[in-house]
């Protein structure tokens, strides 16, 4: 690599010395804003819940003036806990809404499967309904020949019928004039 003209490539000893601290206190991260403190209950009475005053707030992370620099002072500590308490409360608000995210997902998932089986079930009800409706059809068609059928048996039944009767008639008939004859002769 090429070095700058004039460049010795040390370092200078200004570079190492201590910096003074930034005094403007440092805030809270603008996303800590965002999420809710405390999951809201919705069985919780109007008259049960704390007033906002009385909740913990995270508002921002200091060094007690009095301290000396090296360690947080008293009241950074505090700010430092409610801030881990509040993180501490959020996470379980996060864990239990992830929980109620799967069994919601689960509930999701058995209910796709409980109108995937009642869809497959009324199909093939649909199916069974047709093959009746069909199978009505043709026993209507089957019954309408029979009928037809059973109308020119009684058709041929009846002609049958006056048939022998005239063929009895004739054959009385003539007997009887045979009987006649013979009762002629005698």
């Amino acid at each position: 690599m090429f070095r700058p003209p004039g460049s010795t490539g040390l370092i200078p000893p200004s570079h190492f010395q201590a910096r003074p601290l930034p005094t403007v206190p440092r805030m809270a991260p603008t996303w800590v804003s965002d999420i809710p403190l405390v999951q809201p209950s919705t069985h919780q009475d109007v008259s049960e819940r704390r007033p906002d005053s009385q909740r913990p707030q995270v508002v921002m992370w200091e060094q007690d003036v009095s301290g000396n620099g090296q360690e947080p002072g008293r009241r950074g500590r505090s700010v430092e806990l409610e801030g881990s308490h509040a993180l501490s409360q959020q996470a379980e608000l996060i864990s239990r809404q992830l929980q109620e995210l799967r069994r919601l997902e689960e509930e999701v998932r058995v209910l796709r499967e409980t109108s995937l089986q009642q869809k497959m079930r009324l199909e093939a009800q649909a199916m069974e309904l047709e093959a009746l409706a069909r199978a009505e059809k043709a026993g209507r068609a089957e019954a309408e020949g029979l009928r037809a059928a059973l109308a020119g048996a009684e058709v041929v039944r009846k002609n049958l019928e006056e048939g022998s009767q005239r063929e009895l008639e004739e054959v009385k008939r003539l007997h009887q004039e045979q009987v006649n004859v013979g009762v002629r002769r005698a």
